[in-house]
């Protein structure tokens, strides 16, 4: 299964049709690095596992999922389908993988959702046609229910050549952190990996494995087992009717005892952080001679800050294998680069979004440099609003709620504190994405420079707006807060002789203490007002 570097086949496209909440889904991955982000239910799940089906050809797996699961729910209501549909009005479940780097003619044609001549692969759920006239009879007598059980289920080739383990061009392997401590997902990343490590012939070795592995059980058996009898009281047959032997009701024995062991310790008795890790290292350890595809759900499930970055580190070194991880990490999508992110929005209608083409390619390196950061929940936001520091940070919800009358998360608006030189690197990421966000700075004594020449560039998409203190006197956050609130403000801070010196020397204390203190009391600065009520106009 060795192969070349250079000509090692990756995914060069994912077309998605009627696959759970995707009814029609394009995705575009990078040759080497794919990080998906999304909300919860956005579908990242759902997209690997689409990867996973097509790439493993498993027939009975989808039958243990069940049709009714995978097809997208809108497609089969029967209300979204005329009372007496003909079997070409049915709908059909089709992923496809077009596939670069293959040379293979019997992976080339047009049976795909293209129609285009390419390489590549697919899944196909379509009705069977060998069940046409009970089907159509079915149909007219008016559908209620949806007739999974005429359907079938295919793996082809573009060229609609069925596929088989014998034909397969690209090897994956999935790793669900989202699922670590379960023994089917413990056992088929074990299975994945020993089938992987056979080479070319792996059936033909692996049922070898397996026959000794038999002979060995009976063996033992034998030797050791058969001659065991006890008499067991209240029996009604006799003692040589019976004899203790290993079960055989399993017919995986040799595939259910295979374990991965480090430092020999079995995978399952680690804990559930390190069995992440141990997996991912070990299925990129074995990438070059065995896997183009690693799926990664979630690395960062379980992991303790040390074990993160070490496994940032090892992936972004991969060279190998196309990567294709989900994540909610700010520092996994940072970490291996933010021109590999794919964002997901989470109405599984609308495309994906690449972050590969950033105006400022410094944008990324900061990102993937900061010591901390909000990336992903600034990315996914539809409305945000930027502030400079901590005390911003403490004081805008309420700010919010006086003005708004309900919070920021009802509104699904999120606040950020970025610190004032890096609101730019935040809005090279929003011109590339449809959010809406408001800026809210400190002018520095020069509205003119600091507030609207600065921005220029952002304020000119409708969706970005910087806000800051009216006249240059208002120059700062304190400040502003100070002079709505001036009375309150001294009574608060009775202890200081000069309350905005005290307020401008200690940030962060003093909007707390105004925050616990004197919350129901404190009035808006009327910029801010101005802002809360441009982020949360439609």
């Amino acid at each position: 299964m060795s192969q070349d570097k250079k000509s090692r086949p990756y995914i060069k496209l994912v077309k998605i049709k009627n696959f759970r909440k995707f009814k029609a889904f394009t995705f575009t991955p990078n040759e080497k690095t794919n990080i998906i982000a999304g909300s919860n239910e956005s579908g990242k799940s759902s997209l690997l596992e689409a990867i996973d089906l097509v790439i493993n050809g498993n027939v009975k797996r989808i039958e243990a999922l069940g049709l009714e699961k995978i097809f997208c729910k809108e497609t089969i209501d029967s209300r979204n389908l005329t009372n007496h549909p003909s079997i070409a009005q049915l709908p059909q479940l089709e992923v496809d993988l077009f596939l670069a780097n293959i040379d293979s003619e019997e992976f080339k044609g047009t049976n795909n959702l293209l129609k285009q001549n390419d390489f590549g692969i697919r899944l196909l759920i379509d009705p069977n046609p060998e069940l046409f006239s009970e089907l159509q009879q079915i149909l007219n007598e008016g559908l209620t229910v949806f007739p999974f059980e005429y359907y079938r289920v295919r793996f082809t080739t573009f060229a609609d050549q069925q596929l088989s383990p014998f034909k397969k061009k690209v090897s994956s392997i999935l790793i669900d952190n989202s699922n670590i401590s379960s023994l089917s997902a413990n056992r088929d990343f074990i299975n994945r990996i020993y089938l992987a490590s056979l080479g070319e012939n792996h059936l033909q070795t692996k049922a070898r494995h397996s026959q000794e592995y038999r002979k060995i059980r009976e063996e033992f058996s034998n030797k050791n087992l058969h001659s065991l009898t006890a008499p067991i009281a209240g029996a009604t047959m006799t003692v040589t009717d019976m004899r203790l032997s290993l079960s055989t009701k399993s017919q995986k024995e040799f595939e259910n005892d295979l374990m991965v062991y480090k430092k020999d310790i079995p995978l399952d008795e680690h804990g559930m952080g390190l069995q992440s890790f141990i997996k991912t290292e070990f299925a990129l350890s074995k990438s070059k001679e065995n896997f183009n595809l690693i799926l990664i759900e979630e690395p960062e499930n379980h992991l303790a800050p040390d074990l993160l970055k070490k496994l940032i580190s090892n992936l972004s070194q991969n060279i190998d294998s196309q990567l294709f991880i989900t994540t909610h990490s700010s520092q996994i999508a940072t970490g291996l680069a933010l021109n590999n992110m794919h964002l997901l929005p989470s109405s599984g209608k609308e495309q994906p979004v690449k972050l590969e083409e950033l105006a400022e390619e410094e944008t990324a390196d900061f990102f993937k440099k900061a010591p901390s950061n909000n990336l992903i929940e600034f990315a996914l936001a539809k409305k945000v609003i930027l502030v400079e520091g901590p005390s911003e940070y403490l004081l805008l919800p309420l700010f919010y709620k006086k003005v708004r009358g309900s919070s920021p998360d009802n509104d699904q608006v999120i606040i950020i504190s970025v610190g004032g030189i890096c609101f730019k690197r935040y809005l090279d990421i929003a011109l590339k994405l449809k959010s809406k966000v408001a800026v809210i700075t400190d002018n520095d004594g020069d509205i003119q420079t600091n507030c609207e020449e600065r921005y220029e560039k952002y304020t000119e998409n409708k969706d970005i707006c910087v806000f800051c203190g009216d006249t240059k006197e208002d120059f700062t956050f304190e400040v502003t807060v100070y002079k709505a609130n001036e009375e309150l403000c001294n009574n608060c801070f009775t202890t200081h002789h000069n309350t905005l010196d005290y307020m401008l020397k200690n940030k962060t204390e003093a909007a707390y203490r105004l925050l616990t203190s004197h919350g129901e009391e404190l009035r808006t600065p009327s910029y801010i007002v101005r802002a809360i009520n441009w982020i949360s106009a439609e």
